[in-house]
């Protein structure tokens, strides 16, 4: 049992004591009431929280993984632009990896060309070469 004196005084200075009395048992099971309100609304708003942080990551998500498997495709020279609409860093990053891919296939061509042009000057070199050494020495006579 809970008790409490409040004295009560009059305008003339006289004054009666008043004592409260309320059962603690009835305190307690309140304390205990608003404890559990209090747990469930935390794992209530953590579970609602939780639900929408996967909503929302999941379009991030999804983008790095379509960006991800593009990389991989990378080497083998299979990989298209990745598209990304929006605006933040992986709209950044995939602008980042098309303008690679870009330049990446610009410089694919530019070393297709040189092996080309390398491989024609071989052959010329060959050429130079037998033509030296298989014509007769009275032939070589007017290059001087």
């Amino acid at each position: 049992m809970a008790q409490w004196a409040c004295p009560l005084t009059d305008a003339s200075g006289a004054s009666i004591p008043l004592v409260v009395s309320k059962s603690k048992k009835e305190l307690v099971e309140n304390l205990a009431r608003i404890d559990q309100t209090v747990i469930y609304a935390g794992l209530a708003s953590t579970g609602v929280a939780l639900v929408i942080a996967l909503l929302l990551a999941r379009g991030p998500v999804r983008r790095i993984q379509e960006l991800a498997a593009e990389a991989r495709k990378v080497a083998s020279g299979e990989a298209r632009p990745v598209r990304v609409r929006g605006a933040g860093e992986i709209a950044e990053l995939a602008q980042s990896f098309d303008k690679m891919l870009e330049d990446l296939a610009g410089m694919r061509r530019r070393l297709a060309a040189t092996t080309r042009v390398a491989a024609w000057r071989e052959v010329a070199r060959r050429v130079a070469h037998e033509v030296k050494n298989r014509w007769p020495p009275s032939a070589r006579r007017w290059r001087r």
